[in-house]
């Protein structure tokens, strides 16, 4: 029917399976795919269909396509005529006598209907024109959607059966292919076999938007066995995009003719084609005349690298930039002298002036030379700053409408509006004086440090103010952030709070930079203040060419306890009596009256696993049955508030929900279960099974009865439903597949990794045929960080928050209840059951918690307290004094008694702030206080002294900002040479803080033999090559990369000699670590525990295999013990290996052979010093090994070496905030203005 074409399938003829093939046609296809037909019938039915177009003497007829519906052609038919395909809405296919249909088409076009007629070998196809071979019909199945028989006749006997009636009745009949397109599934793919896609764009215009429609051929194509092959490749796609289902969604559904056997074998094979079924079976040898395939094979993808990137500083446009605040680097100094509650915060007019930046780089103007105007700005927290760890801030700008928001890593800042504005349009204030200022900077922060605030240096910005707190002068030192702050200064000096009183919310800001800098005056000593004015009435401050207008607060009560509260916090603990410096010896307070039977789990600093301690608890009293536990499980929740992440609730530090102990029972309480006794509910408590142990039973209630609440309570599943469960390894994922496929649901789940995949397996073998396939209903686990993307939210899909906690409401007894009938319906059903396992000692709590944070377990981590009780933080009677002698000799007494006490001496507070230069006020040492006493009572010594030192942070590895597309000839670089790792990673943090690009030289992994000498040589190739000859250059050795830095630099200049001829060309080298000759040393220092070549060789292999699997390196050691040579355990290795990393077996042996290699060179290798014309800087750390006191590096310099040392040992040197303001120092002025004047925002592109 218009289809066909001379040579249609000549092409095709190549691919034998094609030209074995059976033709068949229409529904017989249908019926054979659907197994009705077997071979033999097959070829009989075809056969007789094609017999009866040739023998049977047929009317001279004809067919045609007319784009008309079937309501509307069937009504301008003339009676000769009959509709012979429904099409679709838009088209059918008509049917009749040759001349009548000749005259009925030139009607059609006339009135302007298109009509069009189609070859039909002279034979009115499906018309009363024309009027079959099956011994046993067998029934049609539902996947089968009849063309020839009209949807309400489907149930009658003579269309159930694919019969001989039935084929005949296609023949005869009209197709109604429109009226069952209908009944095609929204998601389906429908693959039209036919020698030419004629139906494809009926398909397009009939059937839903998301069906796809595939043509397997194509009249006129140049090569239809390539078209062939490339649609399959679609079908393949299709079917790992999960658009369609196996067997399910996928209808067989009669399109047209020949290959249909290639459809066959995507039903059979679940729409996964067997490709190798279309080439013949090759047979080896080959003869020599073969095309080889060399040129097909790729590289695998499978080991992902970081490229460092560079911005094209030429692109304005930005909406995006990030800040980057070191405390160490000149320009960010000043901040430490904002000091609240003793802590270094970064002030909101910092972040403000941020925004202020990143709308000027947007405009391509100069920073702080574009006057703007804030609007509606919301100030939420102050981030802490730290001498270890730099800041990052994140400001986003909407260019449309000026909306900013202000982030640091981990809260958000601010938010408001910003634009630009014109000056004179603006609103102005005066600021004329009219009263004295007679109250000077010190009374002012005298006050404002009684409260709290403990402002130093810079931040001391108020000059002098009135006695109303409304007219004042503010120093000008050319920094807008102290400016604005001391403007929110003054307004904090008239707010009526005692404590901290932080500004929430700014309706308007106004900075008009050209009246400002016209605004300051100059007193005699130089110095340079600005009026400032509040007006009460019009809630207003200005100052110079700033307006601050409705400034609201926030009042911060701080529950800090002072001298008394602190004795009264310390005495409220059981046998705890803490004694002041006025307390006789005499007259001591013992506490006896508290009951000791508990013992719970608590964590002393919030963020510090390793804080994790038990402590004794006098039991409440409360409603409900006193179990003594056994075991208890750790739950995500508990590492989240462990972390800090959410907060305690009602300032209860206690952890778990779920538990087993007691006369064989397991429960749920509201918090507290990781404890020796709990009080449970009878409700939410359940007997053990006997053939269930305690700590079988331990690892039920809690995942059950979320997975009940979500599945049953709140979503109400019912059964034969499709259920999708995200992280189905873990201890809720494991419950809900266990309760869904008991209900008879078609379950579908994720897993991180191959490992936990076939846990699943294992644990259920019915998954296997559900893995990767569409779903309908989703249930999500309480996971705040999973990203659940919008795009799924659509047909018949749901999504639902739930609160597992808001059970134990008292509104919610009836769900509890509920709940407790589930779980024992489920344990009498079996398909509740205990869930895989990790179980630890009560005392190794610490690595539960870690082992649960890192999402290395497999459904439940448990506790074990049936054995001996845990070491609990003793409480003891206490003296706390700033006099050492105080209580001393009482406490010596007691201790002489054999009862415990403990004596603890205190520095005096203002002597402390002397000696320091510190400001710290009186609440926040009472801060400080507390945990040192806390700390203390669990000390067994009997007289103690507290001594301050001020204490290093650890480091946070900053993201490293990631900006361009190439290296920029015009720029100088730092070219840093790593150590004997070979890797950037060590480098992201510092390289965040330079004020100079910075490049990574690598040494990669072929270049095993390599010298030093011979490793700068190739770089400096590279140098030269990519960033050209400079006037300078400027390079960084890290710990043995310090020799290739130094090599390096002698071949820089070298060249430079023969470029430049008259002059020279000299840079710099910075080096951490120490000389060449020290790190050699220290290396051979770190290996002396290896007496023989074997045992570095195994200690290397063992080091190497715990990094990468992060297992038990007892494994490899006894695994290499038998190999007697480095190839054999390189090999020994690769194979302990298999299976636990996702390395190639390749990249492992090239890390192994290139860590043995680095080592070798490290310890062989002598450098011989060269006299270099460049700066050598070195910052040595705090574990250098140096030969003697003198610094080696001076050998290798004609100019004197330059030495900072750092505070951090080597590993964690780059971390050192230092290393960046070291280098940043070094950098010329033309370097520096550079990176001001930069335009760091992030760009992107504009839609005209």
């Amino acid at each position: 029917m218009g289809s066909q074409w001379p040579g249609m399938g000549a092409q095709l003829m190549r691919i034998p399976i094609f030209a074995a093939a059976i033709e068949r046609v229409g529904e017989l296809g249908c019926a054979y795919a659907d197994g009705c037909l077997n071979t033999e019938e097959m070829i009989l039915a075809a056969c007789s269909r094609g017999r009866v177009s040739l023998d049977t003497k047929f009317i001279r007829g004809a067919m045609a396509a007319v784009g008309l519906g079937y309501k509307n052609c069937s009504q301008l038919c003339p009676p000769e005529i009959d509709v012979a395909c429904h099409n679709g809405p838009e088209s059918c296919t008509i049917s009749g006598p040759a001349d009548k249909l000749t005259e009925f088409i030139a009607k059609l076009t006339a009135d302007g209907v298109f009509a069009k007629e189609v070859p039909c070998s002279n034979i009115a196809y499906h018309s009363r024109y024309i009027a079959a071979a099956v011994r046993d019909p067998k029934p049609r199945s539902d996947r089968w959607l009849s063309t020839s028989v009209p949807e309400e006749k489907w149930n009658e006997p003579g269309a159930k059966l694919c019969s001989a009636d039935y084929l005949t009745n296609n023949l005869l009949s009209p197709v109604l292919f429109e009226e069952t397109s209908r009944l095609v599934p929204s998601n389906a793919v429908l693959v039209e076999i036919a020698p030419h896609g004629l139906l494809q764009a009926i398909l397009k215009r009939s059937l839903p938007e998301y069906c796809k429609n595939i043509a397997l051929t194509k009249r006129g194509h140049v090569d239809n066995a390539v078209f062939l092959l490339d649609a399959i490749g679609q079908l393949v796609f299709l079917a790992f995009r999960k658009l369609w289902s196996v067997r399910r969604n996928c209808k067989l559904i009669y399109l047209r003719a020949p290959v249909q056997y290639l459809i066959t074998i995507l039903y059979i094979e679940g729409f996964t084609p067997r490709i190798q079924a279309l080439y013949p079976i090759v047979e080896f040898p080959v003869s020599t005349g073969t095309p080889h395939l060399s040129h097909h094979v790729e590289w695998m993808h499978s080991e992902y690298w970081s490229v460092i990137s560079y911005v094209n500083t030429s692109v304005k446009q930005s909406s995006c930039c990030d800040f980057l605040i070191n405390l160490h680097d000149d320009e960010h100094s000043y901040l430490k002298g904002n000091v609240v509650r003793g802590k270094m915060l970064y002030p909101f007019s910092a972040a403000l002036v941020a925004a202020w930046d990143t709308l000027a780089m947007t405009l391509g103007e100069r920073k702080k030379n574009v006057s703007v105007q804030f609007r509606d700005v919301h100030l939420y927290s102050q981030p802490i700053m730290h001498n270890q760890r730099q800041l990052k801030l994140s400001v986003s700008l909407h260019r449309g409408n000026g909306q900013f928001h202000i982030l640091d890593e981990f809260s958000k800042v601010a938010s408001g509006f910003i634009s630009t504005f014109d000056p004179e349009i603006s609103n102005e204030a005066s600021n004329q004086s009219n009263q004295q200022l007679k109250i000077r900077s010190e009374e002012v922060y005298q006050h404002l440090s009684s409260r709290g605030y403990g402002y130093r240096h810079e931040f001391k910005s108020i000059y002098s103010v009135n006695e109303n707190m409304t007219e004042a002068e503010l120093l000008w030192t050319e920094n807008w952030n102290i400016l604005i702050d001391s403007m929110l200064q003054l307004n904090v000096l008239k707010h009526s709070h005692s404590e901290i009183a932080q500004p929430s919310q700014i309706r308007e800001l106004s900075i008009n930079v050209e009246k400002h800098y016209k605004s300051f005056d100059e007193l005699t000593d130089g110095t340079r203040v600005i009026k400032a004015k509040v007006d009460p009435l019009l809630d207003n401050t200005s100052c110079g060419g700033i307006v601050l207008r409705n400034i609201k607060f926030r009042n911060m009560v701080i529950g800090t306890p002072d001298k008394i509260a602190l004795e009264l916090a310390v005495a409220s603990t059981p046998d705890n009596v803490v004694v002041n410096e006025k307390t006789k010896e005499n007259n001591i307070l013992f506490n006896k009256s508290m009951e000791r039977n508990s013992l719970v789990l608590k964590v002393r600093r919030v963020g510090e696993l390793n804080t994790l301690h038990w402590e004794e608890l006098a039991y409440k009293s409360d409603a409900g049955l006193k179990i003594k536990v056994q075991y208890a499980g750790v739950n995500v929740a508990d590492i989240k508030k462990a972390a800090g992440v959410i907060p305690f609730a009602d300032d209860e530090n206690y952890f778990g929900m779920d538990f087993s102990g007691g006369e064989r029972v397991m429960g749920l309480v509201k918090n507290g279960a990781i404890s020796t006794i709990v009080t449970a509910q009878p409700d939410m408590m359940w007997p053990v099974p006997a053939h269930w142990s305690l700590e079988d039973a331990a690892t039920v209630p809690l995942a059950y009865a979320q997975a009940f609440y979500c599945l049953k309570i709140k979503n109400k599943l019912h059964r034969n439903s499709k259920v999708l469960i995200h992280g189905g390894a873990g201890a809720l994922g494991q419950a809900a597949i266990s309760i869904a496929l008991a209900m008879g649901c078609q379950v579908f789940t994720t897993v991180a990794d191959q490992s936990k995949k076939r846990l699943l397996k294992k644990l259920f073998p019915q998954l296997r045929a559900h893995m990767g396939t569409a779903v309908d209903t989703s249930l999500l686990q309480g996971r705040e960080e999973y990203v659940y993307g919008m795009s799924y939210m659509t047909k018949s899909r749901s999504f639902m928050a739930v609160d597992f906690n808001s059970l134990f409401d008292s509104k919610c007894s009836e769900d509890m209840k509920i709940l407790r009938t589930l779980v024992s319906e489920g344990i009498a059903g079996g398909y509740v059951r205990p869930l895989s396992r990790v179980t630890y000692g009560a005392d190794d709590a610490p690595r539960a918690f870690r082992l649960l944070a890192a999402s290395r377990h497999r459904g439940r981590v448990l506790l074990r307290l049936s054995e001996a009780q845990p070491q609990a933080q003793s409480r003891y009677f206490t003296v706390v004094s700033i006099d050492k002698n105080i209580g001393a000799r009482a406490c010596l007494s007691r201790l002489d008694d054999h009862v415990p006490a403990t004596a603890l001496s205190l520095p005096d507070l203002k002597k402390l702030n002397e000696e320091h230069h510190l400001m710290i006020d009186d609440s926040t040492w009472n801060q400080l206080a507390v945990d040192v006493i806390e700390r203390a009572l669990s000390c067994n010594h009997p007289i103690l002294t507290v001594k301050p030192q001020l204490l290093q942070q650890s480091s946070l590895l900053q993201q490293l900002v990631h900006i361009g597309d190439e290296l920029d000839l015009k720029d100088s670089y730092l070219s840093i040479v790593p150590g004997m790792e070979g890797h950037h990673e060590r480098f992201r943090s510092m390289c965040a803080s330079l004020k100079l690009p910075a490049v990574v030289l690598q040494p990669g992994l072929d270049f095993l033999n390599e010298t030093p000498k011979e490793l700068a040589l190739r770089y400096s190739k590279v140098l030269l090559k990519k960033l050209g000859v400079k006037d300078s250059f400027y390079l960084l050795g890290y710990e043995c990369g310090v020799t290739v830095a130094l090599e390096l630099a002698a071949i820089l200049e070298e060249h430079g000699k023969d470029v430049l001829i008259s002059s020279s060309k000299t840079g710099t080298v910075f080096c951490i670590g120490d000389g060449p000759e020290d790190i050699k040393a220290q290396v051979e220092e770190q290996l002396a525990d290896f007496l023989t070549e074997e045992a570095l060789q195994a200690g290397i292999i063992a080091h190497m295999f715990g990094l990468m699997s992060v297992e038990d390196t007892e494994l490899i050691k006894s695994v290499i013990k038998s190999s007697s040579s480095w190839e054999q355990r390189v090999e020994a290795c690769l194979s302990a290996l298999l299976g636990r990393v996702s390395h190639s077996a390749q990249y492992v042996r090239a890390v192994l052979e290139a860590a043995y290699a680095r080592i070798n060179t490290a310890r062989t290798y002598h450098s011989l010093p060269h006299k270099l014309q460049s700066k050598i800087v070195l910052m040595r750390t705090k574990s250098s090994f140096t030969l003697s006191n003198d610094v080696t590096l001076q050998h290798f310099s004609e100019q004197p070496v330059d030495v900072h040392e750092l505070a951090t040992p080597l590993a964690y040197a780059t971390k050192d905030l230092r290393c960046a303001s070291i280098i940043n120092r070094y950098l010329p002025d033309d370097l520096l203005k550079t990176y001001e004047n930069c335009n760091l925002c992030i760009p992107y592109a504009v839609d005209n």
